[in-house]
């Protein structure tokens, strides 16, 4: 009766140890989800960001290999006009300068999570 004691108290233990593992399992699971679905929305950002880039490089392309900033400032019909212009310009430079920042950026996070994701990579 002892032995059969003993025995039970065992079973009943691994049975806990099981649990234990099976919760731990479940818990990595559901953080592999999440990291899955974090590379797939880098992933998703920069080729949309290539896209955007390739189609910025096409259209300096078509215009003759740059855009003439000065030629788009001295057309301007008036100072006002000028002011105007300088500060679209500006604010394209601005946002062609801030995608390729944020390309970077998120190349680098990806390839970092890929890398703590598998380390072997």
């Amino acid at each position: 009766m002892e032995k059969i004691t003993e025995l039970t108290n065992k079973i009943n233990e691994m049975e806990y140890y099981i649990t234990e593992i099976q919760e731990e399992i479940n818990q990595r699971k559901i953080e592999i989800d999440e990291v899955e679905a974090s590379i797939k929305a880098f992933e998703n950002k920069i080729a949309e960001r290539t896209e955007l880039l390739k189609e910025r490089a096409r259209a300096i392309q078509m215009s003759g290999g740059s855009i003439d900033y000065i030629d788009v400032l001295l057309s301007a019909n008036s100072f006002i006009d000028f002011i105007d212009r300088f500060s679209a310009v500006n604010t394209l430079i601005e946002a062609d300068r801030e995608i390729m920042l944020q390309q970077v950026e998120d190349t680098k996070l990806l390839a970092k999570q890929k890398q703590s994701w598998n380390p072997n990579l």
